[in-house]
């Protein structure tokens, strides 16, 4: 059995300790979940599976342990009694505990409460002294318990998270302060309720599949995978689930499963596939419990929209590194990032100084997006591509995850790297030593016809920044740290035409930075202003500032030459510029400059070692 402190915004607060995971000892074996008793007429509902984990603070504090029934749930179940409460608690001093019924997370005083005695390490069946007869509102059920520093006093599952089985409150003051515990990997609270009465649901699954990637390949197979939650009384032993892909005939295949009231089964649908390029609607329904309808039909249907295509183009992946000088383990995930990338240039490194107070090196850019770790912060953290990558082990449901090793990080970005790109970034960029000004320019083409509207962001990075750094002394060089984001916080909107876009950006460097240590880095996302898993990284791409693009210029010759405003860019070495009229008039000459400044609009030769470019000044 796993112990594990809560990371929270609390801690950071009150303890002077790094932010971070930390598995305080696994026991030899699991403990068997205790199941409810399954009377006539009686079911049971929650959202957790079994008592895996224990999780704490580290401090002394009261805690409410809390799930959600929704409004929704609620009317299904109107004039039928709570009788029994099932709870998994952790490792406990004390004995007491109080069951607890809000109308509102947030109320003080409880609808419902009941003080009872509880095991440590166990499930604990409670009979309720006045059983709770449903509404059809909402409400909130759980417990509350108090702790020790010593005490990791909540049972949890440690599953896929569900964001309505996994509150836990911290008490400050007379109020209490709610996180998702599945934001950090935790899963959901052990609380499973027993529901009585006559007139339950006897028929009513609920419909749950996997989303698909939202660009898949063409004419490559892939699974339909999805669940069936028992919503009611009576036991199902088969349910047929239909599929439909675009306006093909509807595929009906029947499940032989049996589903418990309050249990939930899986299924896969394998072998569909695309064949041809371009949107596709995917609908998925259940149906025919044990020959009967479902009494409830508003959760059993589910369809999303996919784009496949045939052709993809490669992928560089943004690794964005939350660290700061106060964490003491910072360091070691340094050295760990640095030997991963090192070695490949398919990754842009940036650090954010945030998650964990603040330093002498943090923008506001990077406190705000600490919204990513959908809640508590720490560091050290690591964000790829502000990705989800909750199936692929990173142990949260959130972009933002713990880093546990140097093998952990690599094979997270290879599964980052093998989803290649429907959209390619190409970055090209010229520095004037003179004036400091850097233009940067960014283009691409989409392969398809895009899901979503795409945002461009660009960064400006800076190696060698030398400052403290716990566990590492006050001379410690800080590298990738971000300076400035070009762009708006979020990204600016990218006007496409067609499947192409242009983008033109002209920014002065701080005196205080040192050009020859910086990078640009510039990448295309999703974009969402209410959910942290909404804002995936499509593509990126990266260079040292002033430096040839990782990206060939478009020309024969050893220059590309592009126009930004009324600068003339130059990419790539040269010994001397000179820029002409049309008619033969000498305008500016160069030596190696990267940009040119033109005082009037109008079309311009630049000969550049003896090769021409014509070019328009606007």
């Amino acid at each position: 059995m796993k112990k594990s402190i809560l990371i929270t915004a609390l801690m950071a607060i009150a303890f002077s300790v790094n932010a971070q995971q930390v598995a305080m000892r696994q026991m030899v074996a699991e403990r068997p979940i205790q199941q409810a008793t399954a009377e006539e007429g009686s079911m049971e509902y929650g959202y957790c599976g079994d008592l895996y984990q224990y999780i704490g603070m580290g401090s002394a504090t009261t805690y409410r342990v809390m799930i959600e029934i929704p409004a929704s749930d609620a009317a299904k179940f109107e004039g039928a009694n709570i009788t029994k409460v099932n709870i998994g608690i952790g490792t406990i001093s004390g004995t007491t505990a109080k069951v607890l019924i809000l109308k509102q997370l947030t109320d003080y005083i409880a609808a419902y409460s009941q003080d009872v005695t509880v095991k440590g390490e166990s499930w604990n069946e409670i009979t309720l002294t006045t059983p709770y007869t449903i509404g059809n509102e909402g409400f909130f059920i759980g417990y509350e318990i108090t702790g020790t520093a010593s005490d990791y006093p909540i049972g949890c599952d440690g599953q896929a998270g569900n964001t309505l089985g996994d509150y836990v409150g911290f008490k400050n003051g007379l109020s209490f302060q709610y996180m998702h515990i599945s934001e950090q990997g935790f899963g959901n609270n052990c609380i499973k309720l027993t529901l009585s009465g006559n007139n339950l649901p006897k028929y009513d699954l609920a419909l749950q599949v996997s989303p698909l990637k939202e660009y898949m390949h063409t004419n490559t197979e892939f699974n339909l995978n999805g669940a069936v939650k028992n919503s009611a009384s009576k036991t199902v032993n088969s349910f047929d689930v239909t599929y439909q892909i675009d306006e093909q005939a509807p595929v009906t295949t029947t499940i032989n499963s049996t589903v418990a009231p309050g249990k939930t089964t899986t299924f896969a649908i394998e072998g569909l596939k695309f064949e041809q390029d371009g949107k596709h609607n995917v609908s998925v329904t259940v149906a025919n419990l044990d020959g009967n309808a479902d009494e409830s039909d508003s959760d059993n249907s589910y369809s999303q929209t996919v784009a496949s295509l045939s052709n993809f183009v490669p992928r560089k992946v943004l690794l964005e590194n939350f660290s700061t000088a106060q964490c003491g383990n910072c360091p070691r995930v340094h050295r760990w990032l640095k030997a991963t990338t090192d070695s490949r240039n398919d990754v842009a490194w940036v650090v954010h100084h945030a998650g964990f107070y603040t330093d002498d090196f943090t923008v506001s850019d990077s406190e705000k997006y600490t919204w990513f770790f959908g809640g508590s912060t720490y560091a050290p953290a690591v964000m790829l591509d502000r990705t989800n990558l909750s199936e692929q082990g990173s142990g949260a449901n959130v972009p933002v995850f713990f880093p546990e090793s140097q093998t952990f990080i690599e094979d997270l970005i290879d599964y980052c790297i093998a989803e290649q790109a429907i959209i390619s970034v190409k970055l090209e960029d010229a520095y004037n030593k003179d004036t400091r000004e850097l233009v940067v320019k960014v283009s691409g083409k989409a392969e398809t016809e895009l899901m979503r509207t795409p945002y461009i962001h660009i960064f400006l990075t800076e190696d060698g920044l030398i400052g403290t750094q716990s566990g590492a002394g006050t001379n410690y060089e800080h590298n990738h740290a971000l300076r400035k984001v070009i762009t708006s916080t979020w990204g600016d909107e990218l006007k496409m035409t067609g499947n192409e876009y242009e983008v033109t950006y002209t920014y002065t460097l701080d005196n205080g930075w040192d050009p020859e240590k910086m990078s640009v880095i510039a990448f295309v996302s999703n974009n969402d202003d209410y959910d942290p898993n909404a804002c995936q990284v499509l593509n990126t791409d990266y260079k040292q500032l002033g430096k040839d693009s990782a990206v060939k210029g478009i020309n024969a010759d050893n220059n590309n030459v592009w126009v930004a405003g009324k600068t003339v860019c130059i990419e790539g070495a040269y010994k001397n510029a000179t820029v002409y009229t049309t008619d033969g008039r000498m305008v500016k000459s160069a030596n190696g400059t990267s940009a040119i400044n033109i005082d009037n609009a109008g079309i311009y030769i630049v000969v550049i070692d003896g090769v021409s470019h014509k070019v328009a000044v606007k």
